[in-house]
């Protein structure tokens, strides 16, 4: 099953990431200069951190107020691999965060409930 977006489709992946993958963001988040905000925006950037417990991804990927929601997306297989949901590097690592779609049963099945389960 492919999820669509605004230039093409991309995969979704279920399968375990480790620190240091290379993944690119594209969103639409706020910017300092106004022709830039809420304007397409893509950024590359690597894993920083993985919470498998928990779900949580850390990652480099430059982002802005606004692009939650964005698809963080492998670049070696160029398949979705988590949810972009918050930007700022203030915390602790230093890095922005989303959720991790592997072992996520919560969000997996809202996935399927949404693309009617034609994974």
């Amino acid at each position: 099953m492919t999820i669509t977006l605004m230039q093409g489709f991309a995969e979704i992946s279920y399968s375990k990431i480790k620190r240091g993958l290379r993944i690119s963001i594209t969103g639409y988040g706020a910017s300092a200069i106004a022709e830039r905000s809420y304007a397409q925006q893509y950024s590359e950037g690597k894993v920083k951190r993985i919470k498998y417990s928990k779900t949580i991804i850390s990652h480099r990927a430059d982002s802005a107020a606004g692009s939650s929601g964005s698809a963080i997306i492998s670049r070696s297989s160029n398949k979705i691999i988590g949810i972009h949901t918050r930007s700022g590097c203030g915390d602790l690592y230093r890095a922005n965060r989303g959720t991790l779609i592997y072992r996520n049963t919560n969000l997996i099945e809202a996935i399927k409930a949404c693309t009617d389960g034609d994974l």
